[in-house]
């Protein structure tokens, strides 16, 4: 690149228009002349916008925790002492279980079941050998004989 140096200023030559974009462009950042009126915003405005910050992150939050007050949490133990242990097992869920609702009776609309597994690393090489890609598809991968049981 061709340039000449006058007055501590840079110029590049006329056929490189993108350079001279990039060079005003970086001017207009630096701010180093402000042409025309430059707003400041007063201490009222400033005051009023954080106000209404404030009250929308209110009311936001507000909605969060009266929805996530509508869900019951049921925790069972894995490890459910009172049965025998057996390879599958059914355990009933009981209002003893259950948070969120007092007298619950029945467990009703849509039903989410999430696990809780405590002392297993999920990078662990035994952990992601016995990854079953079909299970995670939706098909079924138990045996008969063992449903039997």
């Amino acid at each position: 690149m061709d340039r000449k140096r006058n007055n501590n200023k840079t110029f590049y030559k006329k056929s490189s228009n993108f350079l001279n974009k990039i060079n005003k462009f970086v001017q207009w950042y630096r701010m180093e002349k402000v042409f025309g009126p430059a707003f400041v915003y007063k201490y009222s405005t400033l005051i009023a916008f954080f106000i209404f910050l404030f009250i929308l992150n209110l009311s936001i939050g507000i909605a969060i925790l009266y929805l996530s007050s509508q869900y019951i949490e049921c925790k069972i133990p894995y490890e459910y002492k009172s049965q025998p242990y057996t390879k599958y097992s059914i355990i009933k869920v009981t209002p003893k279980h259950c948070k969120g609702r007092e007298n619950l009776k029945e467990l009703k609309g849509e039903i989410n079941i999430h696990y809780e597994i405590y002392g297993v690393q999920q990078n662990h090489y035994s952990f992601m050998k016995s990854l079953n890609t079909e299970q995670l598809g939706g098909k079924i991968v138990v045996s008969k004989n063992d449903l039997n049981q």
